[in-house]
């Protein structure tokens, strides 16, 4: 199984002499890699406990954001400004309104 990593790591793999290999993709499936990464490190800011923890998390999440971004074209002012649209039409997530889904 693979997973994207940062692109040093392999530098500190070496000079800890370990046997992990490494690869590199490109195009669509670099995309996918960087999309499954968001989600990784979403799951990272779910379980963090301390408040260090978290802002570590979050530049994670940023981190890979902004190259998603960077690879698919997207600006930080469109996406800003569908923000503003859907808080505006749809509200935020400050009141803490939660859905019951069911069972």
């Amino acid at each position: 199984m693979w997973k994207l990593v940062r692109d040093k790591i392999p530098e500190f793999s070496e000079e800890k002499k370990d046997d992990r290999r490494f690869s590199t993709v490109k195009d669509k499936a670099y995309i996918k890699c960087l999309r499954l990464k968001l989600l990784e490190e979403a799951e990272e800011v779910l379980e963090s406990q301390t408040r260090e923890e978290l802002i570590e998390e979050l530049a994670d999440v940023q981190e890979v954001l902004d190259q998603l971004m960077l690879e698919e074209n997207v600006l930080r002012e469109e996406v800003r400004k569908v923000q503003v649209a859907k808080s505006f039409k749809k509200g935020g997530f400050k009141e803490g309104i939660i859905l019951d889904m069911g069972s």
